[in-house]
């Protein structure tokens, strides 16, 4: 599923330049995501696939498919009920209970809100990874956070080490 897009119409001030350099300055995408989107076809100039060393002129339209990914989510869906608590395009806050692993370890690797929020995405026809964006300790309650795709987690997790975004901890 590829509705998760980026847009960016190239300047003046871009032509001549690599597509590599407009994701990373312009876009602010990691180098790790620019690989997942150039090995799946998820970079686009003027509706074409195209490369990240491909030349920019003025006036052309990039298009980024945040969805697109080579990896498939590790938790196996599973139909656990979970509260939704909130929910769009960007990101999926879920209200974790206490005695449940946010993620599929060794140790744990059915019963999770991993695994029940894979059945979710699955249940909506969403395949890929789930982002975690927090998490909270097994004996723990309240709100976690995922991202809908990679683009957004990063940079939730930035906004994060800039006290943008920030997590408040109540303890009762």
């Amino acid at each position: 599923m590829c509705e998760d897009k980026l847009f960016y119409r190239a300047s003046a001030q871009d032509a001549g330049r690599r597509l590599e350099s407009v994701l990373r300055k312009e876009l602010a995408l990691s180098g790790s995501m620019i690989k997942t989107l150039k090995y799946n076809g998820g970079l686009l100039i003027n509706n074409r696939v195209a490369r990240t060393v491909d030349l920019l002129a003025e006036g052309d339209c990039i298009t980024v498919l945040l969805n697109v990914t080579d990896k498939a989510t590790e938790a196996v869906p599973e139909d656990i009920p979970i509260e939704i608590l909130y929910e769009d395009k960007a990101v999926i806050a879920v209200n974790k209970p206490s005695g449940m692993v946010v993620h599929t370890t060794c140790l744990h690797q059915s019963g999770t809100l991993s695994n029940a929020l894979a059945f979710h995405m699955q249940k909506q026809n969403i395949t890929g990874p789930i982002h975690p964006v927090s998490r909270l300790d097994k004996d723990t309650c309240g709100v976690v956070l995922f991202a809908r795709n990679g683009f957004v987690q990063e940079h939730l997790k930035k906004q994060g080490q800039t006290g943008e975004f920030i997590k408040i901890y109540y303890g009762i």
